[in-house]
């Protein structure tokens, strides 16, 4: 299967211009809720994932933010992730928390770029990074991380998250 690209800009700044600030888009957030679920039990590659992803409108950072860590996520391969979101892993806790906030109704307030912001913790330098320089890299993930609490990414800030889980709790004891 062919591997295709979302449309993205060039830079940081075009890409928050291409997505329109901080705009929901109900629609769109559900289908990428189902999106993940399907990639995190295997039921899709992560090549079909990405074509459902392009399929999508561009108008939600939130949902562009998610199809670039995603993409990094798969690598060149095509394959299943099963493995890589499999129960009680790190990932499988950050997927989790992924599809909460596109549950909720917040804005995406993190800065909308072309890195995978997901999964920025992860990077570590090693010493090939530091002889090509790429210690800049690492700056702009530190100042990325720095925008928010990164701890709870796609979420600004840890109170957000919190609001968010008890307003899921008050919700789900309302419906009971």
């Amino acid at each position: 299967m062919m591997r295709l690209a979302w449309p993205v800009a060039s830079a940081p700044a075009k890409a928050s211009s291409v997505f329109g600030g901080t705009m929901i888009d109900r629609t769109s957030r559900n289908r990428t809720c189902k999106i993940l679920k399907q990639l995190a039990l295997g039921q899709i590659s992560n090549y079909e994932c990405e074509n459902q992803f392009l399929d999508l409108p561009k108008n939600d950072p939130a949902v562009y933010a998610l199809f670039r860590t995603v993409r990094e996520i798969s690598g060149d391969r095509e394959e299943s992730l099963r493995d890589v979101f499999k129960r009680g892993s790190e990932m499988r806790k950050r997927l989790c928390r992924w599809i909460f906030f596109l549950k909720t109704d917040r804005d995406y307030q993190w800065p909308v770029e072309r890195e995978a912001p997901g999964i920025r913790d992860f990077y570590k330098s090693n010493w090939f990074d530091r002889i090509l320089g790429l210690l800049s890299c690492k700056r702009a993930d530190r100042e990325f991380c720095s925008r928010g609490d990164y701890s709870v990414w796609p979420f600004l800030r840890e109170d957000d998250f919190k609001a968010a889980r008890r307003a899921c709790a008050e919700r789900r004891r309302a419906t009971a």
